[in-house]
């Protein structure tokens, strides 16, 4: 079975840092996501995939 969660420690503004993104835009694009039911966030270090097909989607740069 695959695994669908990832556990991070990485703060969202050195995630922010490493796309060359303001902090802002990381949490508005990280939101968005979440309202999109692309992941869940239960907790601060966790980031759960509810929609992998979606995500591949948007990955590649196709519209839903």
């Amino acid at each position: 079975m695959l695994e669908n969660r990832l556990h991070s420690s990485v703060p969202q503004a050195n995630i922010a840092s490493y796309f060359a993104l303001a902090a802002e835009t990381a949490c508005r694009t990280l939101r968005q996501l979440r309202e999109r039911h692309v992941f869940a966030m239960p907790r601060n270090n966790r980031i759960v995939a509810q929609n992998a097909k979606l995500l591949a989607m948007i990955a590649k740069g196709m519209q839903p």
